[in-house]
């Protein structure tokens, strides 16, 4: 979570977080819970319609060492008049209900379509509804599915571990079950004193020795902090950092050195894809 939402999670209702807020406290109940007691079987019902929207049933917890996080393994079933009855039948007494709060069935929607594509093995259809319908997701209504149909019954993985389940093939879909996480260039997402130590050095922390950290205060000197004299000047190589002079870059020059020139590579990447998709156009 980020500061703000750390706050609203301590202090407010869940009807009061927002959409985001109850979407990233839905996940991480989910895989809590699936940790601390086994339960597989979740069911996502808005309060507004007292019906099931989606059915998650989590078959485990993996490392997701490319993203360096975890992700639950798990199918997603959306009930449907045809099936709800065999979903009754297979999942009576095993559920636990996850209850979505307004806005918050929106980013479930958008974000079913991304944890299916995140754990694909098979190929969409020539009749795949994405395509014939010029939209992902499928559907906002809240009983149709936001999912193509591509992939149902296909790569369940340790779903089909349990023969119980076995007549939910045909309506399963394999997701990857991701946390949601702030983005830290755009949300403050440590505590207001920590961020004051970060960026000045009191408290013991060596300006020698920090990082250089994206998104970092741009108005002000990378080396002292200061507003300028009279105004900042960019480092010449990377045309990002900072300095109010040429003492300051001087002084600054051992710790930004690694940073420059990662910038400077990463910028001499981006103009030849630039180029290369010039070209392809």
């Amino acid at each position: 979570m980020s500061y703000k939402e750390r706050n609203l999670y301590k202090s407010e209702t869940p009807e009061s977080w927002g959409p985001l807020l109850n979407f990233k406290v839905s996940i991480s109940s989910i895989l809590i819970h699936h940790v601390d007691q086994r339960q597989r079987v979740y069911n996502l019902i808005d309060l507004d319609h007292f019906l099931p929207r989606a059915i998650i049933i989590l078959s485990c917890i993996r490392l997701d060492t490319s993203s360096a996080t975890i992700l639950g393994d798990a199918v997603v079933i959306f009930p449907d008049p045809e099936n709800i009855e065999l979903i009754d039948n297979c999942l009576s007494g095993n559920t636990i209900i996850t209850s979505i709060y307004g806005d918050e069935l929106r980013w479930w929607n958008h974000a079913f379509p991304v944890f299916a594509e995140r754990c694909r093995r098979w190929d969409h259809l020539p009749t795949c509804e994405y395509m014939r319908c010029q939209q992902i997701p499928l559907s906002e209504e809240y009983k149709e599915s936001p999912l193509c149909s591509c992939g149902k019954g296909k790569n369940l993985g340790p779903f089909l571990e349990n023969t119980k389940w076995r007549s939910l093939v045909p309506h399963a879909i394999r997701i990857a079950l991701t946390p949601i996480f702030p983005v830290p260039y755009l949300e403050d997402v440590t505590e207001p004193d920590l961020s004051g130590t970060l960026r000045t050095g009191v408290s013991g922390y060596s300006p020698s020795a920090r990082s250089e950290q994206v998104g970092a205060d741009l108005d002000t000197c990378q080396q002292c902090r200061g507003m300028g004299k009279p105004r900042l000047l960019h480092c010449s190589s990377c045309q990002m950092t900072r300095y109010c002079s040429k003492e300051c870059q001087i002084a600054d020059w051992k710790n930004h050195k690694h940073f420059c020139k990662m910038r400077r590579r990463l910028k001499l990447s981006l103009d030849s894809q630039s180029q290369l998709v010039g070209l392809d156009s």
